[in-house]
């Protein structure tokens, strides 16, 4: 039998049952834990490969004061998965992170982690600092972090393709200022988003957090050995910038949106080989009296330092800054969509920029011009700007 309380656990939401969780892993490989109106009390569980704790009915893992941690996924071996699965974890007895990856001792392989929930929790998903050792091939799949402390996701190194699907951190339940990020990739060689969110707070008097990043994602330093792909990431009403993609190549995107966030709505900086269709930053024009601390000049859709790069149908609209920003960037081509309604310029070309397309695209309505191209070797075609009728061929340095 499985079933911890067949090892002593009594799940009264008060007594300690790490030890009953255990046992029961050492035995059959895994602890199933039945749901309880009270929940359970436990910490500091180490998970090894080929074990798995599941949950029935839900039950709420009330992380014990004093503990590092949940669950410390110690899956050292290549050719066996760890799993977690339908549990509640809840972070208020303590500041621990519910499940972390111990990548201090060794890479950790194939971590499962499905149908959980994180609530009042520092942080949901973490990894411990490690100059070699990464997480490997970890899946995170249709799981919620709510009641928010901290930054939700923060994984410093990892190898293989990580999957998050079906992914949520809510700040509209807090009722606390939130001057925190959502989730931070970094070193990454391979990922596959798909339908993950970051919904920003209620509270329409926090002020401006720069540094709080919606969703943000890097990839290995120096290094074009890596590719993405996502499909439908969403950013919205958070107090930072909504989503930034960094130093990461062969990604292909669609369905990218940042909806009034305080800060830059996408940006991708230092981004090679990609393709993104559907991408749409709406931002903060018109919002001043719900949200009176949002900062001005924020543009809707960067590239800075990138190259070899395609977006088709972006839409960028309500900026407080310009709609399309190309600054420093070569061969990079703007396609189709609008970029309306901005407070500065609906497209321009910034820096060292060249050879870039920007082409059947409606700039309409922006506060200064429809489009400043700047590079010799950049060319403007067929875009509707602002009261005009639509442009031909224009290469080189014009504004139209």
């Amino acid at each position: 039998m499985s079933d911890v309380t067949s090892y002593g656990a009594l799940l009264d939401g008060v007594t300690d049952d790490s030890a009953a969780i255990l046992a029961a892993i050492a035995s059959d490989g895994r602890a199933d834990i039945p749901y309880t109106p009270t929940g359970f009390v436990a910490g500091d569980i180490d998970l090894f490969a080929g074990q798995k704790i599941v949950g029935h009915g839900k039950p709420t893992w009330k992380i014990k004061a004093g503990a590092s941690c949940g669950i410390s996924l110690k899956c050292f071996s290549v050719d066996r998965k760890a799993k977690v699965s339908e549990i509640t974890f809840d972070g208020s007895l303590g500041g621990a992170t519910a499940i972390r990856a111990a990548t201090a001792n060794a890479v950790v392989f194939n971590p499962r982690l499905h149908d959980l929930a994180f609530k009042y929790c520092v942080e949901a998903i973490g990894d411990e600092p490690s100059a070699s050792n990464w997480v490997v091939d970890m899946s995170v799949t249709d799981s919620t972090a709510y009641f928010t402390k901290g930054r939700q996701v923060y994984l410093r190194r990892t190898r293989g393709f990580l999957k998050w699907e079906d992914f949520r951190v809510d700040h509209t339940y807090n009722t606390w200022q939130t001057p925190w990020e959502g989730v931070r990739l970094e070193d990454v060689i391979g990922i596959d988003i798909c339908r993950v969110d970051v919904l920003g707070p209620t509270q329409p008097t926090s002020t401006y957090q720069p540094a709080s990043i919606g969703f943000y994602l890097k990839g290995i330093n120096g290094s074009g050995k890596m590719s993405g792909y996502i499909h439908r990431l969403l950013v919205d009403n958070t107090r930072g910038p909504g989503i930034k993609i960094e130093n990461f190549g062969n990604v292909k995107g669609e369905k990218l949106e940042s909806y009034q966030n305080y800060g830059p709505g996408i940006e991708l900086n230092g981004v090679f080989n990609f393709a993104f269709s559907e991408v749409k930053a709406s931002g903060m024009v018109g919002t001043e009296a719900q949200q009176p601390n949002a900062p001005a000049d924020v543009s809707g859709i960067s590239l800075i330092g990138c190259s070899h790069g395609d977006i088709s149908a972006p839409e960028s609209l309500f900026n407080t800054g310009h709609g399309i920003v190309v600054k420093n960037s070569l061969f990079c081509k703007i396609r189709g969509g609008c970029s309306n309604s901005n407070t500065k310029n609906g497209y321009v070309e910034d820096g060292t920029s060249n050879r870039n397309l920007l082409a059947d695209m409606d700039s309409l309505s922006n506060g200064l011009n429809s489009a400043v191209q700047i590079g010799s070797a950049s060319t403007i075609r067929d875009i509707m700007p602002n009261g005009g009728t639509r442009t031909g061929k224009l290469t080189g340095a014009v504004t139209v």
